[in-house]
């Protein structure tokens, strides 16, 4: 199965979770300015909701997407709030005929912060356990 993970990380914890979920599924993660060089089955698509919207290199990543390029995308989000990307990006695909994957992980801000060790790494551990469910 090819795994790929493409994150969009303004402040730095989208990375964290995609590098988990990377480190999980035995890829790299890479930002979204790195197109896809081959067809994925799972794309691992990460990035957060900044003043109502997706970040411009999000959108433009989504966009670019080609029908056939993805099996399935897999979405995960980090925020204060509970908000989750999946309607956004939904929308940005319609028409591409490519799979979204109906579960989204989405970890608070506040569930990242280092000082709090025990709490980052269950965040971690949730990210990883999350990568490995969807790749089975």
């Amino acid at each position: 199965m090819k795994v790929e993970v493409r994150y969009q990380s303004k402040s730095g914890n989208t990375k964290k979770v995609a590098d988990a979920i990377a480190n999980a599924a035995g890829v790299q993660a890479l930002d979204v300015e790195n197109p896809l060089a081959e067809p994925a089955d799972v794309l691992f698509l990460g990035g957060a909701i900044y003043a109502g919207g997706l970040n411009g290199k999000l959108k433009k990543f989504i966009k670019g997407l080609q029908e056939g390029a993805v099996g399935k995308i897999v979405l995960f989000s980090t925020a204060m709030g509970p908000k989750h990307i999946g309607p956004k990006v939904e929308a940005l695909l319609k028409g591409k005929n490519i799979p979204l994957e109906e579960e989204e992980l989405h970890i608070r801000s506040n569930e990242l912060l280092p000082e709090d060790r025990q709490q980052y790494d269950a965040a971690m551990e949730k990210a990883a356990q999350f990568a490995k469910k969807m790749t089975e």
